[in-house]
């Protein structure tokens, strides 16, 4: 998986660096990354060289992390994080509301962005408890002042919903 991995960030990173001499608007892309990835000797420097080779700047890569891959209880993956963040690169939890995150590790962890999972979103519609979790999750957020996107939004209610309570992007 690392080097599967690597090669992973490495095409993202070709692929924005194609798009930026094309004349595209500056993106962000979000690349998912496991947390053998994170552990694995070498994975920071191995990235900034990634990011210099393809002239990427770090806040336009985002690595999204799984809930359950961010929620352990290991030191090094908090220090990769850190030296990550410090580089200016963007970190994600993805399908957040659906492992086992505390409120302690939200606090911890150097994050910039959480993506509530489909399974809240698809029912903000028609199901007063998903629209009650999804608005807390995003108050939650805003206050910890991290960027909220929901996953899975399929409908103009949903949208809607989302836009009304100050969803970030969807």
């Amino acid at each position: 998986i690392v080097g599967i991995g690597r090669w992973v960030l490495k095409t993202a990173c070709q692929q924005l660096a194609a798009w930026r001499r094309e004349g595209a608007v500056p993106l962000r892309l979000s690349v998912n990354v496991s947390p053998r990835e994170l552990r694995a000797p070498g994975f920071v420097a191995s990235l900034a060289s990634i990011l210099e080779e393809t002239e990427t700047q770090p806040s336009q890569l985002e690595l999204e992390l799984t809930e359950r891959g961010v929620v352990v209880n290991d030191q090094r993956t908090l220090e990769v994080l850190l030296r990550l963040k410090e580089m200016g690169v963007r970190i994600a939890v993805d399908d957040f509301g659906t492992g086992n995150t505390t409120f302690h590790y939200l606090k911890n962890i150097p994050l910039d962005t959480i993506k509530i999972d489909k399974s809240f979103t698809g029912g903000i519609a028609s199901d007063p408890k998903d629209a009650a979790i999804t608005k807390a999750l995003l108050a939650m957020a805003h206050r910890l002042e991290l960027n909220v996107v929901a996953e899975g939004v399929e409908n103009e209610a949903q949208f809607l919903f989302l836009g009304e309570n100050e969803c970030d992007e969807v």
